[in-house]
């Protein structure tokens, strides 16, 4: 989770930064053309950017979600009700008693 946070901060920043570079850029533009050449580059490299960040936080919350399920993983494999497939057969209300 903080991980996760924490690359989140970097994301933003580094988008701000991109801002920043832009707006000053347009601020020197002399012609329609300048700023439809410096416009195109910004948004094919912000695209860029989301994509490699997309990746990125697939990847963290694929991690996330493997270590979360570890413990569940190894409390059916050490003995908790009886599973078929990783589906717990227990059903609510029956006092202690599994199907099957």
């Amino acid at each position: 989770m903080r991980c996760r946070n924490i690359k989140l901060a970097d994301f933003a920043q580094a988008t701000a930064k991109a801002l920043l570079e832009f707006i000053q850029k347009l601020s020197g533009l002399k012609s329609p053309t300048e700023f439809f050449e410096v416009s195109s580059k910004h948004m094919q490299q912000h695209f860029e950017r989301l994509t490699e960040q997309g990746k990125l936080l697939a990847t963290l919350a694929q991690r996330v979600a493997m270590e979360t399920a570890e413990p569940i993983k190894s409390g059916l494999v050490k003995g908790g009700p009886r599973s078929c497939d990783g589906v717990i057969l227990r059903v609510e209300g029956e006092k202690g008693q599994t199907p099957g």
